[in-house]
């Protein structure tokens, strides 16, 4: 018999797997892993919410076995070989609340069938070719409240979509070509509480005007705290 920890309490890890400092990854050393069929069979009897792969790859053909899980919660895929075609098969797991996909990088049609689950509140996607335009498609989870994206297609003119998401509360950007005119639309997210980026194109200078105008707002570069971050002691390491 498998524990599975409580909802609420996987909402919390993943907060903290995703926004805390010094994060480089998942702690695998020592854990097994059920297989795909045997966590998609867990779910299919109730005995669980949850799906989690990390050693193995998820292909098409696997997430055509999502269809009929109506209890699917959350689901971490990380060595993805879906294509943008092949993720239309998560439009029916509609009460999936956290996702991650991780490998093969997802396209504007990857996303945009993504975005058909409008109960999603987490969504972590750090290889993407989505461009500005596919960007607009987040406007269809009007729950979500963490976004963790890498993509070299966005430019801080597509970053305007991110306006829409009023519950945005925590942002990870990975190897976006952001610029110091794309943080001033991160400025405007007055929801808000924490923002990474990793890459991008900011200059110093830049940041300490988002700082100036954002105090309270949490500021990662590179996984390293911004100098003048009021928050950099409030919170776990």
């Amino acid at each position: 018999m498998h524990y599975h920890p409580p909802p609420v309490l996987l909402h919390v890890a993943f907060a903290i797997a995703v926004v805390c400092c010094g994060c480089t990854g998942s702690n695998e050393k020592g854990r097994g892993e059920e297989s795909w069929g045997q966590q998609v069979a867990a779910v299919q009897s109730g005995t669980s919410y949850q799906i989690d792969v990390r050693a193995h790859d998820v292909s098409d053909a696997d997430v055509t076995q999502l269809a009929d899980l109506p209890g699917l919660r959350w689901l971490r895929i990380d060595r993805s070989r879906l294509t943008d075609n092949g993720l239309l098969a998560l439009a029916d797991a509609t009460q999936l609340k956290v996702l991650t996909i991780r490998g093969r990088p997802i396209g504007d049609q990857g996303l945009a069938h993504l975005c058909s689950l409008g109960r999603l509140e987490r969504l972590n996607l750090p290889h993407t070719r989505i461009s500005d335009a596919g960007l607009l498609a987040l406007h269809n989870l009007p729950k979500l409240e963490l976004l963790r994206m890498g993509s070299p297609e966005l430019t801080d003119e597509g970053l305007a979509g991110l306006r829409q998401l009023t519950s945005l509360r925590f942002l990870h950007l990975i190897d976006v070509p952001i610029t110091d005119e794309g943080l001033l639309v991160i400025q405007e997210l007055a929801q808000l509480e924490s923002f990474y980026l990793d890459g991008g194109q900011v200059t110093d200078d830049g940041l300490w005007n988002l700082v100036q105008a954002r105090p309270n707002l949490h500021i990662h570069r590179d996984q390293q705290h911004h100098d003048r971050d009021r928050q950099k002691t409030t919170h776990a390491h």
